[in-house]
């Protein structure tokens, strides 16, 4: 009663990749024929598929560790992506627990996509950026950032920012970066002069905001405009 409460198609596999017993919701459309239970997966799924299955099932056998597939099939609304898991369930069986991930991999897509409109939009775009980490050090600056200063942008990461401002500046950036520090998410501006590759000063008005990074550590990023 357990197992029928679970949502995802899992059947048993023998070593040779027979199907030993399978248990599938009704909307289930992974095979093309009602019971697959008897035959071999070479009889149930195309050929492509058959090669990875039989090769995740020969490598559980082997090592013992689950192993993991997708792989995408047609449906009634199109292309459906699934993720297969095989784990040891006997000497010479695996059991395969199938997902449908097709929402999962389409809010990938997705988030792909709009990475790299952002992206474009960043390296494109005239305005100085600089992500900073809690010390104050780049960790990131935008393509504008050699247009404008000329400096390398692997040679800045690492670099402190304080580095590329005005002597009669730093007290300033240091205190809009504290703040920024203090006050998560709370843009605060300022007025630094920096440093270009030749000795030349760019007064650039900026705004420092702090944010949370995908690790969770405090990041800096520092908007300026000259």
């Amino acid at each position: 009663a357990l197992l029928d409460a679970v949502p995802d198609l899992m059947f048993r596999l023998s070593r040779e990749g027979r199907f030993l017993e399978i248990k599938a919701s009704r909307e289930s459309t992974l095979f093309d024929i009602r019971d697959p239970r008897g035959r071999r997966v070479r009889e149930v799924l195309p050929t492509a598929l058959v090669e990875e299955v039989m090769d995740a099932v020969s490598t559980a056998l082997g090592s013992g560790e689950t192993q993991s597939i997708e792989f995408a099939r047609p449906g009634a609304g199109g292309i459906q992506y699934y993720e297969a898991r095989f784990v040891v369930s006997g000497e010479d069986e695996v059991l395969a627990i199938v997902r449908e991930i097709t929402e999962r991999r389409r809010m990938v897509e997705d988030l792909r996509r709009s990475e790299e409109r952002f992206r474009s939009v960043i390296e494109n775009a005239s305005d100085l950026i600089t992500i900073a980490d809690e010390e104050g050090n780049i960790r990131y600056a935008s393509p504008a950032v050699a247009r404008l200063l000329k400096w390398p942008l692997d040679q800045l990461k690492g670099t402190p920012l304080e580095e590329l401002a005005h002597p009669d500046d730093t007290a300033q950036l240091r205190k809009a970066l504290a703040l920024a520090r203090a006050e998560h998410g709370v843009p605060h501006e300022g007025r630094i002069r920096l440093c270009d590759v030749e000795g030349s000063w760019h007064t650039m008005d900026t705004i420092s905001t702090s944010m949370r990074d995908e690790h969770g550590g405090l990041a800096i990023v520092v908007n300026s405009r000259d």
